[in-house]
């Protein structure tokens, strides 16, 4: 899976970070991105790798999130953290995932927080969707290295449909929707906290089932041409066109 990358955060295991080289070497993943990682044995590592040490001299360490990226990744982060009334904690099951992304070309960064802690708020809001994976209410939240696998088998063993799928809009289209949604909520939504959370849950939700080009480009029209109507009602002195919420 040459398009699938490993976006460990804060990785605070060796032991963990070995099982994870041997996860990547089983399921054909060759890029493994470190982002601050606390102090790790690489002897441990290498001892728990076992016959994919080899990935050890080809990770990459970067000191910030951001920096693992690429501009063209479909950015995916991981949580055992769901909820109904939080645009960034609206997931995708890992076989929704894979079949989402069956068949494509499209590169997938996949994002996995601390041991302990998981991901930030700040770092779920980097991501273009979330994943999680439905466990036991009373114990949610497994191993990373067990929830490694788990999404990396569904990638890995989900095929693409006999049809040929039509082709989907990447993370640069996504991110011209995304940033005229934000230019309408500006016109129409005050408070600023209200338009962080509205424009959340657009992400989430164009990414989850990514667009045509031919949807994408109509709703970009839509979405600009409204947020320009918009602008000049104001500036014709028909009144600010902003809904008071």
């Amino acid at each position: 899976m040459e398009r699938v990358k490993l976006v460990l955060v804060g990785v605070e295991g060796s032991v963990n970070l070995g099982f994870i080289l041997r996860l990547a070497k089983n399921f054909n993943v060759g890029r493994i991105v470190l982002v601050s990682p606390r102090e790790l044995d690489y002897d441990v590592v290498e001892r728990y790798s076992a016959k994919a040490r080899d990935l050890i001299r080809h990770l990459r360490i970067v000191d910030g999130l951001e920096k693992a990226f690429e501009p063209e990744d479909m950015r995916v982060c991981t949580s055992s953290r769901a909820s109904e009334d939080d645009p960034l904690r609206q997931p995708m099951s890992p076989k929704e995932l894979a079949q989402l992304y069956a068949g494509t070309e499209t590169p997938l960064a996949l994002v996995f927080g601390r041991e302990s802690t998981g991901l930030t708020r700040e770092e779920l809001s980097t991501c273009h969707s979330l994943v999680t994976i439905e466990a036991n209410p009373e114990y949610p939240v497994l191993n990373l290295s067990h929830a490694v696998a788990i999404i990396l088998y569904e990638l890995y063993t989900t095929q693409p449909e006999a049809s040929q799928p039509i082709a989907r809009v990447g993370p640069r289209e996504l991110g011209e929707l995304e940033k005229a949604y934000r230019l309408l909520l500006e016109r129409v939504v005050r408070d600023e906290a209200k338009r962080k959370r509205l424009a959340q849950a657009f992400t989430r939700m164009v990414s989850r089932s990514p667009p045509t080009r031919l949807e994408a480009r109509s709703l970009l029209f839509t979405l600009r041409r409204a947020a320009r109507r918009l602008e000049e009602c104001g500036g014709a002195g028909v009144g600010k066109a902003t809904y008071k919420d």
